[in-house]
């Protein structure tokens, strides 16, 4: 699954909501905010390395089919 960067920071602005959400309710679930902040920072790795090697990030693919090539 190749994720341009628009979408990439798209979605980083979602999670970032969402933790921040999290954070002001009475009682923030921590396991639901470490998972938040998990995803926010592997997609944050992602959207770095595509800043570094731009045309690398849209042939990338994840998942069992990629591994044959």
């Amino acid at each position: 699954m190749t994720l341009s960067l628009p979408s990439l920071l798209y979605k980083s602005a979602l999670l970032q909501k969402e933790i921040e959400t999290e954070k002001k309710r009475g009682r923030p679930d921590r396991l639901r905010l470490m998972r938040l902040v998990t995803l926010r920072l592997k997609l944050m790795e992602r959207l770095h390395a595509l800043s570094r090697h731009p045309a690398m990030g849209r042939f990338r693919s994840s998942g069992p089919a990629s591994a044959c090539c």
